[in-house]
């Protein structure tokens, strides 16, 4: 994984240019995408992505069919950004959001943007949380800020979709 300076909440996605560019199979970009994201999301004994998970956000159109069952880093950055997404988002939802962003940009500046974004949340609560003391009050403050953040963004996607 790359490493960026100043990120103080240490999650550090890999940008396009990381990703492999080679062609992966199921179980590979299962392992991948475990390795990217479950330091940072995944809980005991959860699973963070599955191959039926997978089947399904193609199936849904969230992200590229794969070609003769091997997955690219198109395949990779989308699946990266709808298991990040999804966490807060309905699959509708997620679908407006990435097709709002690809009208307008290729899927190397939208993926490498949400990396940069979502470092850059983490470490703006942790600048805001600098201080202190994490308790019980601290983590319905983030649930509170992470529902508002939902809110104003399905009203954004509302408004300009």
């Amino acid at each position: 994984m790359e490493t960026h300076k100043g990120t103080k909440s240490g999650m550090i996605l890999p940008r396009w240019g990381s990703l492999p560019d080679i062609e992966l199979y199921m179980d590979q970009v299962i392992i991948l995408l475990d390795k990217y994201l479950g330091p940072f999301m995944k809980r005991e004994g959860e699973k963070l992505i599955t191959a039926s998970m997978v089947n399904n956000y193609v199936k849904q159109g969230l992200v590229p069919a794969p070609v003769k069952k091997r997955y690219q880093r198109p395949h990779l950055a989308h699946l990266i950004m709808v298991v990040g997404f999804k966490q807060i988002f309905s699959m509708e939802e997620i679908q407006a959001l990435l097709n709002a962003e690809m009208q307008q940009k290729d899927i190397e500046t939208v993926y490498d943007g949400f990396c940069q974004a979502q470092e850059e949340a983490f470490d703006r609560i942790l600048r805001g949380l600098a201080g202190e003391k994490l308790s019980e009050s601290s983590a319905m403050d983030l649930a509170v800020l992470a529902n508002a953040g939902k809110i104003l963004a399905v009203r954004n996607l509302d408004k300009n979709g």
